[in-house]
């Protein structure tokens, strides 16, 4: 069988797949591995602050298949992987979602968006939020 798809199509099949489990989910991590094996340091740390706070996220592996990383990298203009989107909109790579686990603005999105976090780790660990979670889940 011939494939008769042009590059230029397969590019855009690649761009909607990702904009279509990006508008789908309400977070998700295009990442070097799974969030059980991940096979670069910086996937891995984003995979442990969400994990950390209790988010529920699909994780995508791009190494699989190398359309797809570029079709990422293509619809955020941002060059490296991971790269985290929630609520339908990129985040940020490994530098931008620590800066932001590090000064609670990542928890304030998760707040924002709705977004379940475990409890337990939200308030042990980020007290200086918590007017914002009960005044959001109200």
């Amino acid at each position: 069988m011939v494939n008769l798809m042009t590059n230029e199509q397969s590019r855009e099949l690649w761009i909607e797949r990702v904009k279509y489990v990006v508008s789908t989910n309400e977070v998700v991590l295009y990442m070097k591995g799974s969030s059980f094996y991940p096979l670069c340091g910086y996937s891995a740390a984003i995979a442990q602050m969400l994990n950390y706070l209790g988010v529920s996220y699909i994780d995508i592996d791009v190494l699989k298949t190398p359309e797809l990383s570029k079709a990422v990298k293509e619809i955020t203009k941002w060059p490296f992987i991971p790269q985290l989107f929630v609520g339908g909109h990129f985040v940020g790579g490994c530098d931008t979602v620590r800066a932001m686990f590090d000064d609670g603005s990542l928890i304030d999105l998760f707040i924002k968006e709705k977004i379940p976090m475990n409890a337990e780790s939200y308030y042990f660990n980020n007290l200086n939020h918590i007017k914002s979670f009960s005044a959001a889940a109200e």
